[in-house]
């Protein structure tokens, strides 16, 4: 499948899940997102799409590398080749956004529960950084390592993740953790000169 078939299917079917998108009707919005995946697959099996809403007539369709760097070229060059199309916008990678709450697996944090430190290398732009999490526990690592890559994604982008962080791990988020210099999200942000919508 070529990108201008992706873009025909696309543009074919987009009406199938815009009146569900447009009421927040997640659960029948489930069968065209299961085709897209689908027909995404048939383009290249490395892209993940997301789909979202602002309104009727305000749709978003988001193609994210699931911050997988190595992806990055696949993600650009079919994000590159959309045409317009109307009443969408196709989204290179997760954008940052103000914080939300996001559940991942059962783990949600509120804004003082998921804190970041961050040491800038002092020879290029990448930030050396662990995630403080309340209630992180290492025999539960990897569920606690998905949610802080989420929380990341959408506080500072997806790209941002990918091509200037320095993962260290997750850290549990306690008294002694306090006396550190940790960062909010939307500081962490801040500090990176991300500006979040």
């Amino acid at each position: 499948m070529t990108e201008q078939d992706f873009w025909d299917w696309f543009i074919a079917h987009k009406s199938e899940v815009e009146p569900h998108l447009a009421s927040k009707n997640t659960s029948k919005a489930m069968p065209f997102y299961n085709k897209l995946c689908e027909k995404l697959a048939e383009y290249n099996e490395v892209i993940i799409p997301e789909i979202g809403t602002k309104g009727m007539g305000n749709f978003e369709l988001t193609l994210t590398a699931d911050g997988v760097k190595k992806r990055i070229p696949f993600v650009e060059k079919l994000a590159d080749s959309a045409p317009e199309i109307a009443g969408w916008r196709v989204l290179k990678f997760r954008e940052p956004m103000s914080f939300t709450e996001l559940e991942y697996q059962g783990l949600v944090f509120s804004e003082k529960e998921i804190l970041v430190s961050a040491i800038k290398s002092p020879s290029s732009d990448i930030y050396h950084v662990s995630v403080y999490m309340k209630g992180y526990k290492s025999s539960d690592a990897s569920r606690f390592q998905g949610a802080a890559f989420l929380y990341l994604d959408h506080a500072i982008g997806e790209y941002q993740v990918m091509t200037r962080i320095n993962f260290k791990g997750c850290k549990k988020l306690d008294l002694m953790a306090s006396t550190l210099n940790l960062y909010t999200l939307a500081q962490f942000a801040e500090l990176l000169g991300v500006k979040q919508s």
